[in-house]
């Protein structure tokens, strides 16, 4: 996606991620609560069609047949060996379901490739704890199934023509435009009556409407499923309490930096639930570090103070 798609969809999920965490709050404004449902169907919507593009233009689909052999191979082996299990127990029905499904699997460009591979798993986990003497251990078992639903997953993408690819990148566009005049003209004025009733709610509101200026990477999948966190930070002075313009904000483990606006305020989201170090740096001012501790999805608001430094005293008179 575009710089700019990539922002809106950021700043779009900022705000999901925000009123899901602040549901009990939502709750207490229907109309709101309305708008934010319509919102994330229009970003699930958008998010569909962003999956099928990188899907197609990163050429996923030229893999299917390197994972089915994959699959087809671990399967085959799993199958042979529970045969063999078979026919030493004695379990003629398990030995005949076998073989039927090793002649499925062996003409790996069969329909039903995937049914008669499940059919080999589910077998082969329920004898999980006595394959091993057969030197099949529980691993090899589970990465068949990831292999197999790999697989499935592949067989499942749909093929875009270069005319059908372009179309759907002027969808995504459009949908990212609605979705920006949405918040604009729907849930903004709705907002408004957090003012007073929420305001600690409605402030963070207002900072995530902001479209990022830094964003590490783009959401996965897994992250868009509020796994993530942000860090929404403004920097004051602690002598006048006015915002400072041009501190340098860092986390070194994530390789962010960024400087703060007029406001005072600098962002950093894309953030697994970890313990960070910031640190916040401006000339005249003493460095600030501050241990930040982010759960799973968290949106953290941090206000930090700097203090002059009043050790570098006043610059000699030029002469």
């Amino acid at each position: 996606m575009k710089d700019v798609t990539e922002n809106v969809m950021t700043m779009v999920n900022r705000i999901l991620l925000l009123c899901f965490n602040n549901m009990t709050i939502v709750d207490g404004v229907v109309k709101f609560k309305a708008k934010y449902v319509s919102l994330k169907a229009m970003r699930d919507a958008a998010n569909l069609i962003a999956q099928l593009l990188f899907a197609t233009t990163h050429g996923i689909t030229l893999n299917k047949g390197k994972k089915k052999e994959s699959a087809a191979m671990k399967s085959f082996v799993i199958a042979q060996v529970v045969k063999s299990y078979a026919h030493e127990t004695g379990d003629l029905d398990l030995e005949e379901l076998m073989a039927k499904s090793i002649s499925h699997i062996r003409g790996i460009r069969d329909s039903e490739f995937w049914d008669f591979g499940k059919m080999v798993y589910d077998k082969a986990w329920a004898l999980r704890e006595t394959l091993p003497d057969y030197g099949i251990e529980e691993l090899q078992i589970t990465e068949m199934l990831a292999d197999m639903d790999a697989f499935e997953l592949l067989e499942q993408q749909p093929r875009l023509t270069g005319l059908e690819l372009e179309q759907q990148r002027v969808n995504l566009d459009v949908k990212v435009k609605d979705m920006r005049s949405f918040l604009s003209n729907e849930m903004d004025p709705l907002a408004v009556v957090f003012m007073n009733t929420q305001p600690d709610f409605y402030a963070i509101y207002k900072k995530a409407r902001k479209i990022p200026k830094t964003s590490r990477h783009t959401l996965t999948a897994d992250e868009l499923e509020n796994t993530t966190g942000a860090i929404d930070l403004t920097v004051l002075a602690k002598d006048t309490m006015e915002p400072v313009l041009g501190a340098l904000c860092g986390i070194a483990s994530v390789e962010f930096s960024d400087t703060t606006d007029e406001t005072g305020e600098s962002y950093v989201d894309c953030l697994l639930p970890e313990t960070y170090i910031l640190t916040v740096s401006c000339p005249g001012y003493i460095t600030a570090t501050i241990t930040v501790v982010l759960a799973a999805g968290e949106y953290k608001v941090l206000e930090v103070q700097l203090e002059k430094d009043l050790s570098e005293g006043d610059e000699p008179p030029v002469s």
